[in-house]
């Protein structure tokens, strides 16, 4: 990540670019103020709009059972009249009715008018003082037909009417015996003033007694059917396009209009009974608190911005008095040659300084090389980084002059020793001296591990076969030696100083075996046991190997411990058990009383580990080098094999291992060898 410099503050920022930053500040707060006035109005006309919805709904379903309602009452009207006619077909048929009882019929019934027909239909006694002509029932001529036919019993007739233009709601029943009919009637205008008491007219009155409610009508193409409210007319549906669109479509729509020189909003849905088209509703709700709270908001939002504008002003004008603009120039033209992103995806580390040293520009490379995070770094210089005099950036910037490779061994703030390997560039300023210094550096640590171990096969190879030739032909003349020597020791016995002669002889031979045993090693080692892997449990295993030396760590007052987890590696276990044997003896070599000893074994990333560990002398960095080589050893009686065979049957595992030691802290040896 970059480090922003602190900035001068004695040098002010120039009028002009303060009345410019000034002037874009209240054009961002004017077009905020604009945008929530804008966003506000639009949320309380989306609000008015989805309650003119509901409301239509609401209006919609009540009409629904409005219209059911009424049906249901002529339905029951008309059973009425029928059972009335029949029951006066029944009593005629019997015996002859007279005036008074159809009269006494119709007031108990409630029935207006009662008719009887002769066949001819002609009126045979009547309640009523307002006879029907012959004229009235034309347009029931051939449901009469049908009745007298016999072809139906009854029908009903909603469109007669007397001499006085009254319409009646009657239903027409067969007289027994078909020798005319019988018509039962009640005026229109009682049915007609029983609906408008329980009617749709009379809820649209009261829902549009509200005081946002302008008007709530019912219209089809003829005009408006019924309505609520202060409406008297309305636009037709055929010369309004919006209206037209909304049957066209079925839907629900709503529009701002004008209405007796108000600002309204109007929600207008298809009226529909019985899935059948009727009209459409509109409802007209009042805008003017929409406009009121809008108007409100302008003012309070131009206020707001007002304070915020002037605080805005305030805030700039301290800031900006205490920043030097002549280096913020300089500063973000450096900045900008910077690329970030990149850097931050890189794998080596990108570290950048100033001309003075100081650290201001430390990738995730860098973080992941030097173990520090970007914010321990920057804002320091190198040195203070990694235990080094003078580091390859130091040098550049000594020396002015970039370096093309430079690679060396370092120790880091957290004390790691690592190898890197870089280069530097140099970035100048307009009069040719260092602005900024750039490294890209490159952990070697573990390639030049790699190859170390590589050459110590080698070399371990090489000097093997030499040491095998070498064993090879130095064993025969030493077993010719040894048989001499037993020879001596059983045929010749001196005479004189017997005693120290068999000495001689038996010190001979013990030398004779020991260089035996040396070269058998030798041959062992150049010429490998060939590794048999098979799938071991490494809990097991380990406890194997440790319990052998419990007894000796008691004895020396060492702390000997080990840890395994639970799981499974293919190894060959008497080979690598060799390998941790000698590893113990070394460290148990290397330790004093109340030292620790650790053995650890862990499965990762694929990769069985294995880690001996002490606390004793340790080794020094001189010996580092050369331990696993033949030959070398620090021990009195040594013979300088253990280790390269420990190092030959790890390579024949295709593992690798590694040692870490420091004087007086002690060592610790890890072997990495694959799972499977």
């Amino acid at each position: 990540m970059l480090k922003y410099f602190k900035i001068n503050p004695d040098i002010s920022i120039k009028p002009k670019y303060l009345v410019l930053l000034s002037s874009t500040l209240a054009v961002i707060l004017v077009i905020v103020t604009l945008f929530d006035i804008y966003q506000g109005q639009k949320d309380i006309y989306q609000t008015k709009t989805e309650e003119a919805v509901s409301l239509l709904r609401s209006i919609q379903k009540s009409s629904e059972n409005v219209f059911v309602s009424n049906q249901e009452v002529e339905k029951l009207l008309a059973d009425k009249l029928e059972n009335t006619a029949y029951f006066i077909s029944s009593e005629v048929t019997v015996n002859k009715i007279s005036q008074s009882e159809l009269n006494n019929i119709s007031k108990q019934t409630g029935i207006d008018h009662l008719y009887l027909f002769k066949s001819d239909r002609t009126i045979e006694l009547t309640n009523s003082n307002h006879p029907y002509s012959d004229l009235s029932l034309i347009d029931y001529g051939s449901e009469l037909d049908s009745l007298q036919e016999g072809l139906i019993n009854s029908f009903i007739a909603a469109g007669i009417y007397d001499d006085e233009g009254n319409q009646h709601f009657a239903v027409i029943h067969n007289r027994v015996n078909r020798k005319g009919f019988i018509l039962a009637s009640i005026e229109s205008g009682r049915l007609l003033a029983f609906r408008k008491k329980i009617g749709l007219g009379k809820l649209l009155q009261k829902i549009a007694d509200g005081k946002e409610i302008k008007y709530i009508a019912i219209q089809d193409d003829e005009g408006i059917t019924t309505a609520g409210g202060a409406v008297k007319q309305l636009s037709a549906i055929e010369e309004d396009s919006f209206l037209k669109n909304i049957l066209e479509q079925k839907i629900i729509s709503s529009r701002e209009t004008t209405f007796q020189d108000e600002k309204i909003l109007e929600a207008v849905k298809p009226f529909m009974v019985e899935n059948q088209i009727l009209g459409v509703i509109r409802i007209g709700i009042s805008l003017e608190s929409v406009h009121n709270l809008v108007r409100r908001s302008i003012i309070r939002s131009i206020v707001i911005s007002f304070v915020l504008l002037l605080t805005g002003i305030i805030i700039l004008i301290f800031i900006t008095n205490n920043q030097n603009y002549s280096i913020l120039k300089e500063e973000f033209k450096r900045i900008q040659t910077y690329t970030g992103n990149i850097l931050e995806s890189m794998s080596d580390g990108v570290i950048a300084v100033d001309s003075k040293g100081k650290i201001n520009l430390f990738n995730n490379g860098a973080e992941k090389i030097f173990g520090l995070t970007s914010e321990q770094a920057i804002g320091k210089s190198c040195n203070e980084i990694i235990h080094e005099p003078e580091s390859l950036i130091d040098m550049t910037i000594t020396n002015n002059k970039e370096l093309d490779y430079y690679e060396h061994t370092i120790e880091t703030k957290v004390g790691k020793k690592i190898i890197i390997g870089g280069s530097t560039s140099i970035i100048r300023n307009t009069d040719d001296g260092i602005n900024t210094v750039v490294a890209v550096v490159r952990d070697l640590t573990a390639q030049r591990s790699a190859e170390e171990i590589h050459k110590r096969q080698e070399k371990l190879s090489a000097m093997g076969e030499l040491a095998a030739g070498v064993a090879h032909e130095i064993k025969n003349p030493l077993n010719s030696i040894g048989i001499t020597v037993q020879r001596f020791g059983k045929e010749f016995i001196p005479v004189n100083d017997k005693e120290e002669y068999l000495e001689l002889v038996r010190t001979m031979k013990q030398e004779v075996n020991r260089v035996s045993d040396i070269i058998n090693q030798f041959l062992k080692f150049a010429r490998p046991a060939k590794v048999f892997k098979q799938a071991v449990n490494m809990q097991e295993f380990i406890y194997d190997v440790y319990k052998p030396f419990e007894s000796l760590a008691i004895e020396k007052r060492i702390k000997f411990t080990y840890h395994c987890e639970e799981f499974e590696a293919a190894i060959d276990s008497i080979q690598m058990k060799q390998a941790l044997d000698n590893l113990l003896h070394n460290a148990f070599d290397a330790v004093d009383k109340e030292d620790e000893i650790k053995i650890e074994s862990y499965p990762a990333d694929n990769y069985l580990i294995i880690k001996i560990s002490d606390t004793g002398k340790g080794i020094s960095e001189e010996q580092m080098s050369k331990i696993f080589n033949l030959y070398f050893t620090t021990k009195q009686h040594g013979t300088g094999l253990g280790l390269s065979i420990v190092n030959q049957i790890v390579a024949e595992h295709n593992g690798t291992i590694k040692v870490d030691s420091k004087i007086n802290s002690g060592t610790t040896f890890t072997i990495e060898i694959p799972l499977t």
